[in-house]
Parts: structure tokens; sequence; C-alpha cells
């Protein structure tokens, strides 16, 4: 999956569907909610969607990185950008994200009865 995301990721921005709409309504959240400091939520997409496809070709060009403590870097370094003040950047980065399977199996309950 991550493969295909990143050898069609850059066309994907343009998308009505899937993560990028999805990724622009959380920056103007952000923005409407005095959390993030962007001039231009697009441009701010353009910055993160960037990051995140040279982030998962890094990772997949480097397997001896630590992927975890890498993209936990990168998303400090992104919630910087966006705006958060570096404390509140770290202490969001550095929380475990959720169990997709659980998430999956919410979102999409036929795909548990397959697995």
């Amino acid at each position: 999956m991550s493969r295909v995301l990143l050898n069609r990721g850059a066309g994907l921005i343009d998308s009505a569907s899937g993560l990028a709409p999805r990724a622009l309504r959380d920056i103007e959240r952000g923005c409407s909610a005095g959390r993030f400091s962007v001039r231009d939520p697009q441009s701010a997409l353009l910055i993160v969607a960037g990051a995140a496809i040279v982030l998962g070709h890094s990772i997949h060009g480097h397997p001896d990185v630590d992927d975890s403590a890498l993209t936990d870097q990168v998303t400090e370094d992104l919630l910087r950008m966006l705006g958060l003040p570096a404390d509140e950047a770290v202490r969001l980065s550095g929380l475990a994200l959720p169990d997709v399977r659980a998430l999956l199996g919410e979102a999409l309950p036929h795909l548990d009865a397959a697995n």
C-alpha cells in the first residue's frame, strides 16, 4: 500500500477524494482554531504531502534507519512549521498511534470477517 502511495503520491494531491482533502480539512481546522499559523492552507498541504512522500521514500530506501523515530521527528518538525509551540509538537508527535486494524474493522466491518 505504501508503495502505491509513494508512486502516485504527487498526483493524488489534487484528488477530490482520499487523504489530500482530509489533510487540507485538518489544516484548515487547525488554522481556524488558532493552532496553526500558515498563510495558505493549500500551500501548507503541499509541504506536508511532500514531506510525507519523501519520508516514505527514505524509509523504503534505508531499511536500517529507525523508521518510527524518523517519522516522529518529521511529524514534530512539520507541526512546529505549521505553528505549534515546540513543547506541544514534541508531545503530540510522541503519542502512540491508534490500532489501524481496529480502526479498519470499525470502518469496514466486512474486512474483519475476511481475516
